[in-house]
């Protein structure tokens, strides 16, 4: 009987009985329970003479601190997600993280625009290829630099742990915030294949397997994994054309090998992965944002100049319909619904290699990490929307490739002394290419943000064909030191302290120029430059820089043992994370009069946006505790921070104005600055309980502030800029920072139980819930600042799930819903323009699928 007959078998026969024995104990448990930061799979086990008898407790080992340590020994915080929660929860990426460690904030938008956060901020997020994000990821003891390279590393995974705070003074690169550490499964010599197939709601079919064995006995293992999943999006577009995805589909697969060698004193490991993905992870829905007064009261003014004549309109959908008749039945707000005239797939492609070498030199132990990695993302973006068509089918987007090299050394001291150490040396190379790419269409030169018109020049051909490009390059030298110690005062106190001295040599540069369209006479070269530089913010320009750092990172952590079961600690951190490069640079210019119109001149460039950035540093302080209760049945953590933040690395906006139909437009030109100060500061708790053997409740919570100290020259928000009187800047000094939940919070609970025998098997069922809540969270600036405050009202998800396993767990059959109530709740906002609608982007809705798990 072959092994897919096997499994129709079994998801037939079992399926049933566990929906029944599922809906029996959910209904015993009460539908409000939730699962928290730490599984109960994944917590730090109790001493085994106090433990409750419970199958589904595994311990999570953790290894930010370079040693393997328990979560509760620990005197920092750190949350930790192990592997049977990965399985049991479906763990599919980033966005399963959050149901667990709710100060985890991750941007998850496309591979290459989404962003890793903690504690509200997310560092730079939206598409910046030459930033280094403030939390930084950390797989198998390689540090990845770019946000492409995490797109698909949960599977098959051991462990995920979160460090909050600077890390640094013990292993790959510094961040400012913290760091996402993930460890995969390693080879064994115990042979054992797994598989595992999914099937579910929007048509999911996910398949996942290893296999692991004995290649020379005793002397040499090794372990194939790998994945693929296709689930259908949940954004219709409603007129692209057949064929075309819908947003927020899931099209990705990947595998990984690794070798295990031991020999002697010496273990070998090496990985080599692939990992790709053809999606469309832009699926946005449009909104009527209410915009049709500025900010000083005054009427919001489209002016467009049609064949009908001259016309002012307070909505981009009017102006819209006015320019484009043939599509004005079309032309409406739609939350649920994307309205692009064609959109492909955004195609990514991972590539890596590793090799870790532990060689133990009696009691101490040298490690050697050597690493390369390549990102590539293609993508095929949208041609306009409501059948409108802005962009050529080359379309607009950002080819990237990112290369990196990285060789760690480090030396560990032997454990269990009373003064134990790490220090190392670490060098990386990455070389970043980003080139955006614009080719626009027959209707770019009406949707110019600078005429709004379609008559004359304006109804030709004037941009149609033309290629606008802009190649941003950037490349990073870094070489540290760094050590880290703790000494053990006596069974109570300890002291740990740590440095790190990088040094760092960043180059960027960006050059912008455009070519082809159609042949036109001399008076109107300039015409259509112009008007490139109104679509692509700027053309015919180089910008170059260069920056060399030499930075100290440091940790003061002393802790205290008041008794046995309760540690107190305190932690000084400094980190620094190197300058941004700004790969998409361009020019300043001045804005164009009705005069320079007139006579087809060029604007002026008055300046170029920095190539680099200043450093980012990040000065923070913890104080927590981490305690045991109850025979070790409850656990209580908590902390307190303050994490002040210096030259705080942001997308920040300049403005490019016309003056045209009798109004100045202002065309907004991102790039990367610094903000002076943003302080973090708030509370966090977590733990478990276990009132009886086998059934554990969890907990995790957080109060995330954000807040700008010093942030003096902000660009305006949009319906300030267009008020009749308006400064050139606004001073944000003591506002809250944008995008940032105040509150978090998950409950959770699972149980296990017997469930008698089945089928020649004793078997196991469980049962698992997790209540997860965000607090409101403003996307726009105050109402000091804007007439038009965008929020998420607070709101809660709640994920479930139950199944059977047998008691061997070779056979794990599951039924599982994510967003069970289908709690429906933006997760970015953004206003309209001149000729675009609001945009919101959408939380995954209800999920549900069933998952068979074999193991042999």
């Amino acid at each position: 009987m072959s092994l897919f007959v096997r499994r129709r078998i079994l998801l037939s026969s079992v399926a049933p009985i566990a929906l029944i024995g599922g809906a029996v104990t959910l209904a015993c448990l009460g539908a409000g329970a939730a699962n928290a930061q730490s599984a109960p799979t994944d917590a730090a086990a109790p001493a085994p003479a106090a433990a409750p008898a419970s199958g589904q407790v595994e311990e999570v080992t953790i290894t930010a601190r370079d040693r393997a340590e328990k979560a509760q020994d620990v005197p920092l915080p750190i949350s930790a997600i192990g592997k049977a929660t990965a399985e049991r929860e479906h763990f599919e990426g980033w966005k399963d993280v959050v149901q667990k460690v709710p100060s985890f904030t991750p941007a998850v938008a496309n591979p290459r625009t989404g962003a890793n956060g903690l504690r509200g901020i997310t560092g730079i997020a939206g598409g910046t290829d030459g930033s280094e994000g403030g939390v930084g990821v950390i797989v198998d003891n390689v540090f990845y630099t770019h946000i492409g390279f995490s797109w698909l590393t949960t599977y098959d995974i051991d462990s995920i742990q979160v460090a909050r705070g600077p890390q640094g003074t013990l292993l790959g690169k510094n961040t400012t915030i913290g760091a996402i550490i993930i460890n995969t499964k390693e080879p064994s010599f115990e042979p054992q294949t797994t598989t595992e197939t999914t099937v579910g709601s929007r048509r999911l079919v996910e398949e996942k397997f290893s296999n692991t064995g004995t290649l020379i006995p005793d002397t040499l293992a090794y372990r194939i994994s790998g994945f693929g999943t296709k689930q259908d999006g949940f954004i219709k577009n409603l007129y692209a054309p057949a064929g075309d995805p819908d947003g927020q589909n899931v099209n990705r697969w990947g595998g990984r090998g690794q070798l295990l060698g031991t020999f002697g004193d010496i273990t070998d490991r090496v990985i080599v992965e692939h990992d790709a993905s053809h999606e469309n992870n832009n699926g946005t829905g449009t909104f009527d944002d209410g915009w049709n007064r500025n900010f000083d009261g005054s009427a919001r003014k489209i002016a467009v100049v049609t064949g009908a004549g001259a016309a002012v309109y307070n909505t981009p959908q009017g102006a819209l319909s006015a320019l484009f008749p043939q599509y004005a039945s079309r032309i409406a707000a739609n939350p649920w619904a994307a309205a692009y005239t064609d959109i492909g797939s955004l195609k990514t492609r991972t590539d890596g290699v590793s090799n870790e070498l532990n060689w133990h030199i009696g009691d101490y132990t040298l490690t050697s990490v050597s690493a390369w990695r390549r990102f590539d993302f293609q993508p095929h973006n949208w041609t306009g929307n409501f059948g409108i068509k802005q962009y050529s089918d080359l379309s607009v987007g950002y080819d990237v490739n990112v290369n990196q090299y990285s060789q760690e050394l480090r030396i560990a001291s032997p454990t269990g002394e009373q003064f134990e150490w790490t220090g190392g040396l670490y060098f990386l190379r990455e070389l970043v290419n980003s080139r955006n790419i614009t080719g626009l269409g027959p209707d770019a030169v009406t949707m110019t943000t600078a005429n709004n018109t379609n008559v004359g020049i304006y109804n030709s051909s004037i941009l149609d064909g033309v290629s606008a490009f802009r190649f941003g390059r950037t490349g990073v030298t870094t070489f540290a030191q760094f050590a880290q110690g703790t000494y053990h005062y006596d069974d109570k106190a300890a002291l740990t302290l740590g440095i790190r001295n990088s040094w760092e040599d960043r180059t960027a540069s960006d050059t912008g120029y455009y070519y082809g369209g159609a042949a036109l006479p001399a008076n109107l070269q300039n015409v259509r430059t112009d008007y490139v530089i109104a679509n692509t913010g700027g053309t015919n320009f180089n910008i170059n820089g260069e920056q060399k750092t030499d930075s100290i990172s440091f940790l003061i952590n002393p802790s205290y043992k008041v008794t046995e079961n309760f540690n107190a600690y305190f932690n000084f951190a400094r980190g620094v994370k190197s300058g941004a490069a700004n790969t998409d640079a361009v020019p300043v210019y001045t804005g164009n009069t009705p005069a320079a119109w007139a006579a087809n001149q060029l604007p002026t460039v008055i300046g170029y946006q920095d190539a680099i950035t200043k450093p980012e540093v990040a000065y923070d302080f913890e104080l927590g505790f981490k305690s045991s209760w109850l025979d070790n049945r409850l656990q209580v953590n908590a902390n307190v921070y303050d994490n002040e933040i210096y030259d705080f690395q942001a997308k920040l906006v300049n403005y490019f104005s016309y003056n045209t139909n009798g109004q100045t437009v202002y065309v907004p030109n991102n790039y990367l600055g610094n903000v002076p100060r943003v302080r973090l500061a708030g509370f966090e708790t977590d733990g478990r309980y276990s009132p009886i053997d086998d059934l554990w409740i969890t907990w995790s919570g957080a109060y995330n502030g954000a807040w700008y100290v010093k942030f003096p020259n902000s660009a305006l928000p949009a319906d300030y800029q267009a008020s009749a009187v308006h400064p050139t800047t606004i001073d944000l000094s003591g506002g809250r920072v944008p995008n940032v939940t105040p509150f978090t919070f998950s409950l959770g609970a699972t149980y296990e139980y017997a469930a008698g025998a089945f089928i020649g098997e004793n078997w196991r069922g469980y049962v698992y819930g997790n209540q997860f809540f965000k607090s409101t969270t403003q996307f726009s600036l105050g109402a000091g600042s804007t007439a038009y405050v965008l929020k998420q009202p607070s709101y809660s998800t709640f994920n479930a799930g139950f199944g059977f396993k047998t008691s061997n767990e070779n056979i794990d059959v599951g039924i599982w819903a994510k967003n069970l109530f289908n709690r429906r709740a933006a997760q970015s906002m953004a206003l309209s323009t001149n000729l675009a609608l609001g945009t919101l982007y959408w939380n995954d809705p209800l999920t549900v699928g069933v998952t068979l798990r074999t193991k042999f």
